[in-house]
């Protein structure tokens, strides 16, 4: 997977966004492995925050849950 972070502010709120994309959708010839590894990765991040939940005090911890998927397929109308 591949990680894009950025930071975005507006007095007095920041934003800290860790965007992951998960390229080769098209050339997996097996969409269960796929779907597999996405999953993994997800389970992983939680398991992640749980294990910092339980040691760490609250400032210290690093959120790596992940907040949102997005999916986007080909339209059956576009055009290559």
């Amino acid at each position: 997977f591949q990680s894009n972070k950025a930071k975005l502010s507006d007095c007095p709120l920041t934003l800290y966004l860790d965007l992951i994309d998960s390229p080769g959708y098209n050339s997996e010839s097996d969409f269960s492995r796929y779907i597999a590894k996405i999953h993994k990765f997800l389970i992983n991040s939680a398991l992640e925050y749980k294990n910092q939940k339980k040691s760490l005090p609250r400032r210290d911890r690093k959120d790596t849950r992940i907040h949102l998927c997005l999916y986007f397929i080909e339209g059956t109308r576009c055009k290559r």
